[in-house]
Protein backbone atom coordinates (compact mmCIF):
# COMPACT_ATOMS: atom_id res chain seq x y z
CA UNK A 1 0.00 0.00 0.00
CA UNK A 2 1.44 3.58 -0.71
CA UNK A 3 -0.50 7.17 -0.08
CA UNK A 4 -1.85 6.14 -3.65
CA UNK A 5 -3.44 2.83 -3.26
CA UNK A 6 -2.15 -0.33 -3.49
CA UNK A 7 0.87 -1.08 -5.50
CA UNK A 8 3.07 -4.03 -7.23
CA UNK A 9 6.59 -4.25 -5.69
CA UNK A 10 9.42 -4.98 -7.35
CA UNK A 11 12.43 -5.82 -5.27
CA UNK A 12 15.40 -6.96 -7.34
CA UNK A 13 18.69 -8.62 -6.33
CA UNK A 14 17.30 -9.07 -2.28
CA UNK A 15 17.39 -12.06 -0.03
CA UNK A 16 13.91 -14.12 -0.28
CA UNK A 17 13.59 -17.36 1.91
CA UNK A 18 10.22 -17.79 -0.13
CA UNK A 19 8.49 -18.23 3.16
CA UNK A 20 8.02 -15.20 6.39
CA UNK A 21 9.96 -12.60 5.69
CA UNK A 22 12.50 -10.97 3.68
CA UNK A 23 15.35 -9.00 4.08
CA UNK A 24 15.75 -5.30 1.91
CA UNK A 25 18.52 -3.80 2.94
CA UNK A 26 18.26 -0.19 3.35
CA UNK A 27 21.67 0.72 1.67
CA UNK A 28 20.69 -1.04 -1.16
CA UNK A 29 17.48 1.14 -1.86
CA UNK A 30 19.22 4.12 -0.96
CA UNK A 31 21.84 3.30 -3.80
CA UNK A 32 19.15 2.67 -5.48
CA UNK A 33 17.79 6.41 -5.09
CA UNK A 34 15.18 5.24 -2.24
CA UNK A 35 15.04 7.06 0.29
CA UNK A 36 14.50 4.88 3.65
CA UNK A 37 13.23 6.60 6.92
CA UNK A 38 13.16 3.58 9.05
CA UNK A 39 13.19 5.58 12.30
CA UNK A 40 10.28 5.15 14.58
CA UNK A 41 7.89 7.79 14.74
CA UNK A 42 8.49 7.51 18.58
CA UNK A 43 12.33 8.94 17.71
CA UNK A 44 11.77 11.56 15.15
CA UNK A 45 11.11 9.05 12.27
CA UNK A 46 8.81 8.86 9.09
CA UNK A 47 8.90 5.33 9.10
CA UNK A 48 8.72 5.34 5.36
CA UNK A 49 10.13 4.35 2.33
CA UNK A 50 9.85 7.29 -0.83
CA UNK A 51 10.66 6.63 -3.90
CA UNK A 52 12.15 9.50 -6.68
CA UNK A 53 8.50 9.04 -8.82
CA UNK A 54 6.86 9.82 -5.70
CA UNK A 55 5.11 6.95 -3.94
CA UNK A 56 5.47 6.77 -0.30
CA UNK A 57 5.23 3.67 1.59
CA UNK A 58 4.64 2.79 5.36
CA UNK A 59 6.86 0.93 7.21
CA UNK A 60 5.36 -0.97 10.82
CA UNK A 61 8.60 -0.79 13.56
CA UNK A 62 7.67 -4.42 15.60
CA UNK A 63 10.46 -5.32 18.21
CA UNK A 64 12.71 -2.21 16.96
CA UNK A 65 12.67 -3.43 13.48
CA UNK A 66 11.06 -1.76 10.70
CA UNK A 67 8.67 -4.19 8.43
CA UNK A 68 7.34 -3.45 4.93
CA UNK A 69 3.64 -4.98 4.81
CA UNK A 70 3.47 -7.10 1.81
CA UNK A 71 2.02 -10.24 0.15
CA UNK A 72 2.89 -11.80 -3.35
CA UNK A 73 0.24 -10.55 -5.86
CA UNK A 74 -2.14 -12.14 -7.36
CA UNK A 75 -2.29 -12.79 -11.48
CA UNK A 76 -5.27 -10.73 -12.09
CA UNK A 77 -3.38 -7.72 -9.86
CA UNK A 78 -0.56 -8.50 -11.73
CA UNK A 79 -2.46 -8.03 -15.31
CA UNK A 80 -4.00 -4.91 -13.95
CA UNK A 81 -2.75 -1.63 -15.82
CA UNK A 82 -4.03 0.49 -13.10
CA UNK A 83 -2.17 -1.07 -10.54
CA UNK A 84 1.43 1.04 -10.61
CA UNK A 85 4.95 -1.07 -10.27
CA UNK A 86 7.02 0.48 -8.00
CA UNK A 87 10.87 -0.58 -8.52
CA UNK A 88 12.77 -0.59 -5.17
CA UNK A 89 16.05 -1.79 -5.58
CA UNK A 90 18.12 -1.88 -9.17
CA UNK A 91 18.17 -5.22 -11.42
CA UNK A 92 22.12 -5.18 -11.96
CA UNK A 93 23.85 -7.27 -9.45
CA UNK A 94 24.07 -5.80 -6.04
CA UNK A 95 27.46 -5.37 -4.77
CA UNK A 96 27.20 -4.23 -1.22
CA UNK A 97 30.95 -3.46 -1.24
CA UNK A 98 30.30 -0.09 -3.59
CA UNK A 99 29.14 1.30 -0.42
CA UNK A 100 31.95 0.77 1.95
CA UNK A 101 34.14 3.80 3.71
CA UNK A 102 36.45 3.35 6.21
CA UNK A 103 36.56 6.56 8.46
CA UNK A 104 39.54 8.57 9.16
CA UNK A 105 39.31 8.73 12.97
CA UNK A 106 41.55 11.74 13.20
CA UNK A 107 39.45 13.91 10.49
CA UNK A 108 36.00 12.82 11.68
CA UNK A 109 37.25 13.85 15.24
CA UNK A 110 37.81 17.74 13.72
CA UNK A 111 34.81 17.76 11.67
CA UNK A 112 32.44 17.04 14.74
CA UNK A 113 31.72 20.42 16.14
CA UNK A 114 32.58 19.71 20.21
CA UNK A 115 29.85 22.19 21.40
CA UNK A 116 27.82 19.58 23.23
CA UNK A 117 26.46 20.27 26.64
CA UNK A 118 29.12 21.32 29.72
CA UNK A 119 29.17 18.59 32.30
CA UNK A 120 27.15 20.64 34.67
CA UNK A 121 24.26 20.56 32.19
CA UNK A 122 24.48 16.78 31.57
CA UNK A 123 22.36 14.19 33.53
CA UNK A 124 25.36 11.34 33.90
CA UNK A 125 28.74 12.24 34.86
CA UNK A 126 31.84 10.84 32.58
CA UNK A 127 31.83 7.18 33.63
CA UNK A 128 27.62 6.80 32.87
CA UNK A 129 26.15 7.37 36.78
CA UNK A 130 23.05 9.53 37.20
CA UNK A 131 23.62 12.16 38.71
CA UNK A 132 20.21 13.30 39.82
CA UNK A 133 16.86 11.68 39.31
CA UNK A 134 13.58 13.10 38.89
CA UNK A 135 10.38 10.80 39.20
CA UNK A 136 7.34 11.79 37.15
CA UNK A 137 4.20 9.76 37.79
CA UNK A 138 0.51 10.05 36.54
CA UNK A 139 -1.59 8.61 39.26
CA UNK A 140 -5.51 8.44 39.47
CA UNK A 141 -7.73 9.69 41.88
CA UNK A 142 -7.42 8.17 45.22
CA UNK A 143 -7.55 9.21 48.65
CA UNK A 144 -4.44 7.05 50.09
CA UNK A 145 -2.45 8.21 46.76
CA UNK A 146 -3.66 11.95 47.66
CA UNK A 147 -2.15 11.65 51.15
CA UNK A 148 0.61 9.93 49.56
CA UNK A 149 1.33 13.05 47.62
CA UNK A 150 0.87 15.37 49.94
CA UNK A 151 2.95 13.94 52.74
CA UNK A 152 6.14 14.15 49.99
CA UNK A 153 4.78 17.02 48.13
CA UNK A 154 5.27 18.97 52.11
CA UNK A 155 8.73 17.54 52.35
CA UNK A 156 12.06 18.90 50.38
CA UNK A 157 14.22 15.79 50.09
CA UNK A 158 17.23 15.64 47.88
CA UNK A 159 18.26 11.98 47.08
CA UNK A 160 21.62 11.14 47.11
CA UNK A 161 23.55 9.52 44.21
CA UNK A 162 25.81 7.72 45.78
CA UNK A 163 24.88 4.00 45.23
CA UNK A 164 22.13 4.93 44.27
CA UNK A 165 21.44 1.78 42.72
CA UNK A 166 23.26 -0.74 45.06
CA UNK A 167 21.12 -1.83 48.39
CA UNK A 168 24.78 -1.37 49.82
CA UNK A 169 27.45 0.68 49.13
CA UNK A 170 30.24 -0.43 47.04
CA UNK A 171 33.41 -0.49 48.76
CA UNK A 172 36.62 -0.72 46.38
CA UNK A 173 38.09 -3.27 47.98
CA UNK A 174 34.99 -5.48 47.71
CA UNK A 175 34.85 -7.53 44.54
CA UNK A 176 31.57 -9.34 45.35
CA UNK A 177 29.80 -6.18 46.38
CA UNK A 178 27.38 -6.78 42.84
CA UNK A 179 26.75 -10.11 44.26
CA UNK A 180 25.74 -9.33 47.20
CA UNK A 181 23.79 -6.42 45.80
CA UNK A 182 21.51 -8.98 43.78
CA UNK A 183 21.25 -11.14 45.89
CA UNK A 184 19.11 -9.34 48.28
CA UNK A 185 17.64 -7.37 45.42
CA UNK A 186 16.23 -10.89 44.43
CA UNK A 187 15.86 -12.50 48.21
CA UNK A 188 18.63 -15.40 47.19
CA UNK A 189 21.05 -16.69 49.43
CA UNK A 190 24.71 -14.90 48.10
Amino acid sequence: MTQRGPAIVVMNQFAHIGKGQSILSSAQMEHFGIQVDDKSSKVGGKQQISTPDGFVIPLDIKNGLPYLRMRPPTDRELSNPDIPHVVLTSDVDWDPSVLDVTIDVDEWAKSIPDDGSEEGERPFDRVGILKSNTTVTTLRDSPALDDAIDFFESHHCVMPTDGLYEVHPRQASDLDWFECNMAELFDLDP
